[in-house]
């Protein structure tokens, strides 16, 4: 076992091990096929949308799995009245922008009367803080919170929207990452333990900005998420390796 996967495994024992589900185990080879695409630097954009909505689905299906239900009498076309079930959560997509836009449409399909919450908040590169410049958290608060954060790496973006979504009143929330490392999955579930975390796989480190690359960025990982998802990865990352 891994230093990482050491301290992963104290981490959840210390807290709850049943708030974190992961897609990149043995039975997982669809999700692990997608994180590939997205992590290889030569995958064209249109790909890397296509696999970002891929994994999207698998893992915004599952997270969505235990939603609260009431009962319901409906009538088939062969005028057969069965009993069934409808949904009965009011549910916010929280995309910590830009990064999360990625992931948002997706999931907008599976849950289309979800409300669109986004969160802008920026990453100093050198603190690795973030700053809030937009929030849209308005009137009264949802039943569950789906935060739209693709890149768990030290945890503050993703622990600054839970918080600013528990301010608001949300009782549920839940964070879908594609990827993430022990550190962000510590910062996150220390503070707020009944966060539900869905990982699509779980890196080794942070950098450390020898590399030119820039502080905190998961490595191996994928590079900047929201920089390669809206297309802009090339000009800033080639200058970084310059």
């Amino acid at each position: 076992m891994g230093a990482t996967e050491i301290l992963l495994t104290a981490v959840l024992r210390k807290l709850c091990a049943d708030q974190l589900v992961r897609f990149d185990g043995p039975n997982q080879n669809f999700a692990r096929a997608m994180v590939t695409r997205l992590r290889d630097k030569t995958t064209p954009l249109h790909q890397f949308r296509a696999a970002t909505d891929a994994l999207t689905y698998i893992m915004g299906v599952t997270a969505m799995a235990d939603q609260i239900t009431s009962p319901v009498k409906v009538t088939t076309p062969l005028d057969v009245e069965t009993d069934g079930e409808v949904l009965n959560e009011t549910v916010g997509l929280v995309s910590v922008l830009r990064a999360g836009l990625g992931p948002f449409h997706r999931m907008q399909e599976i849950m289309p009367e979800s409300l669109y919450l986004p969160i802008g908040l920026e990453r100093d590169h050198e603190t690795s803080r973030a700053s809030t410049y937009y929030c849209g958290l308005k009137g009264q608060p949802v039943d569950l919170a789906v935060v739209l954060e693709p890149m768990l790496a030290t945890g503050g973006s993703a622990r600054e929207a839970i918080s600013m979504l528990t301010e608001w009143g949300v009782k549920r929330i839940k964070l879908i990452s594609f990827f993430g490392v022990a550190e962000g999955i510590s910062t996150v579930l220390s503070e707020f333990p009944r966060t539900q975390i869905y990982l699509g796989v779980l890196d080794p480190v942070l950098t450390t900005g020898d590399d030119g690359f820039g502080k905190n960025y998961i490595s191996p990982g994928c590079g900047d998420f929201g920089d390669r998802v809206c297309g802009t990865y090339g000009e800033r990352w080639t200058r970084a390796a310059a």
